[in-house]
């Protein structure tokens, strides 16, 4: 909660709910039948982009706690 700079616990559950839950629509185990590699592949890739995108939110909201907990710091000084 703190490296996310968030004050309650429905706070985290709501980002990890709406920024990485709901971005998986759904997820079913099965086996390529000849052709669907192509198809496959662009799902797969489509997947580490969301993922690389949430990446990339988390680590800015990081950034953004520690600055907000730096200017705070100063400012209690």
């Amino acid at each position: 909660m703190q490296e996310l700079d968030v004050i309650n616990v429905l706070e985290v559950e709501d980002f990890l709910i709406n920024e990485c839950m709901y971005v998986v629509q759904f997820a079913a185990g099965r086996d390529l039948r000849p052709g669907q590699l192509g198809s496959m592949i662009h799902t797969l890739s489509n997947w580490l982009s969301t993922s690389d995108n949430l990446l990339i939110i988390i680590q800015n909201k990081i950034k953004w706690a520690d600055t907000m907990s730096e200017l705070d710091k100063k400012h209690k000084k």
